[in-house]
């Protein structure tokens, strides 16, 4: 009877750690989706609605499969077949080429150390080859997951309805309506950090990461101390206020952030027992405050945040910063010039003003009076 029981607890053991390794599988596929998403969202343009009106379609055959290929339902194939075939047309046709060209030179831009030479291609052949693995992955994956299932016989009908199977599975799962909260979400946060906005930055960097966590503790049955989310906000506002704050203040702000936001996932971890979901909470923490913002805060520490600069092509794209100059008054502050991504200008001008309307090109004047021109779109000077 002894061995008996420790075969069964052997085995239970098993199909727990294989239920594990579904939900990291999963889990995986959604990240990597979503890298596919912010590529295509960042890189793809049509002159008609239509084709993104397709895409969206497809994307949410796409999440309403995963959600029945999870649950194991015999009739996922249909919206998995609707999206292979909508993705396919769109793969197939080159479309996403110059998204994984463009996007494979995201990083080198995103620490400013992008060089636009004609051998680019060449540089970045690697990161190519691994975005193009991810797109692959996201067209292809549900299909060899589904066949999978099929021939080891483990589909079954789980009662749902073909309005259910064709796009309303994922409204009435549960992690179908936790994604699609955390979607709301963070389409809000996107909206906030295009417009570069201050005080709109400010409340939604705070409000929307507390909602995310909110949702997230709900979905798992959680209900949170109200000292999570008050230790939350606080940290949440330090972030905020490092944007005012330059060299070891920026720094230490940033830092204590990071401490605080991820304290709180760990606690909820703890009491929870829930691995995956407080890894969430913990992404979303650090992500939605970076897409309210709209910029990469964490690329500069030279100089303080200033108003948007109204000039440029891409206008409310680039905001000021300020540096004080040690031993000058507060009103002779040195400016620069910032992206979404990466200092451009440094702060060592009086004045910066674009050199005509809609000109990518910037004047700067120094204190001598001497004037530079820069062309925003490479920092380069001309």
């Amino acid at each position: 009877m002894k061995k008996i029981g420790d075969l069964n607890r052997i085995q239970i053991v098993g199909v727990n750690n294989m239920n594990t390794l579904r939900k990291i599988f999963y889990v995986t596929d959604i990240l990597l989706l979503l890298v596919v998403l912010f590529c295509i969202n960042h890189t793809v343009v049509f002159v008609e609605c239509w084709p993104f009106m397709i895409l969206d379609i497809a994307f949410l055959l796409r999440l309403n499969g995963v959600i029945l290929l999870y649950r194991k339902e015999r009739w996922s194939f249909l919206p998995i077949l609707g999206f292979s075939i909508l993705f396919g047309v769109y793969y197939c046709t080159g479309i996403f080429n110059n998204t994984m060209f463009r996007m494979a030179e995201y990083p080198a831009i995103i620490l400013g150390m992008y060089d636009p030479v004609p051998d680019m291609i060449e540089k970045n052949t690697c990161g190519e080859n691994i975005l193009n693995g991810i797109f692959l992955w996201v067209w292809l994956m549900p299909v060899i997951v589904y066949l999978y299932q099929a021939i080891r016989k483990q589909t079954v009908r789980k009662g749902y309805r073909w309005y259910d199977i064709a796009c309303l599975a994922i409204f009435k799962d549960k992690v179908g309506q936790l994604l699609i909260a955390l979607g709301i979400l963070s389409f809000i946060a996107l909206l906030a950090g295009i417009m570069m906005e201050i005080t709109l930055s400010k409340y939604s960097l705070v409000a929307i990461p507390v909602a995310a966590y909110f949702f997230i503790n709900r979905h798992v049955k959680r209900n949170p101390h109200w000292t999570e989310y008050a230790l939350l906000a606080g940290a949440l506002c330090l972030f905020h206020r490092s944007q005012f704050e330059a060299d070891n203040g920026h720094v230490v702000l940033l830092a204590t952030y990071a401490v605080i936001g991820a304290s709180v996932c760990i606690y909820m971890m703890v009491k929870s027992k829930k691995v995956f979901a407080s890894f969430l909470a913990l992404l979303m923490i650090a992500a939605l405050p970076l897409l309210s913002l709209g910029y990469n805060i964490y690329s500069y520490t030279d100089g303080i945040r200033g108003i948007n600069y109204e000039g440029g092509r891409a206008n409310g794209r680039y905001i000021y910063t300020r540096r004080q100059t040690p031993g000058k008054d507060s009103s002779m502050s040195l400016i620069g010039l910032r992206g979404r991504y990466h200092q451009i200008i440094p702060s060592k001008y009086k004045v910066i003003v674009p050199s005509s309307l809609l000109s990518p090109f910037a004047k700067c004047i120094t204190e001598q009076g001497d004037t530079i021109t820069y062309y925003l779109e490479t920092g380069e000077i001309y």
